[in-house]
């Protein structure tokens, strides 16, 4: 079955725009979050024990990682604006 002339132009501007796939990853990563929280007290320990870094992650864990996110996070964003300021200081001489 083939799409309309029209749905396929409007689907393709769509993935041309600058924020419509990051939008779609932290939705539904987003959402992936809301169901791994609502099913982990759900499921049985020796699940856990196989598979410890999908759910068994401590308190101590998370906060490590989140950690190392904002990090790199802070990294990436100093990184850019140091580009940035270059580029505008080439562009201006």
């Amino acid at each position: 079955m083939r799409m309309p002339a029209r749905i396929r132009l409007a689907w393709q501007v769509l993935l041309s725009t600058l924020w419509f796939i990051p939008t779609l990853l932290v939705v539904s990563g987003a959402g992936l979050a809301v169901v791994l929280v609502q099913i982990s007290p759900q499921i049985d320990p020796a699940v856990l024990e196989k598979f410890p870094r999908v759910f068994g992650a401590s308190p101590e864990r998370a906060r490590g990682m989140l950690v190392a996110i904002a990090g790199s996070m802070v990294t990436v964003a100093g990184v850019t604006f140091s580009i940035t300021i270059v580029a505008v200081t080439q562009a201006s001489a």
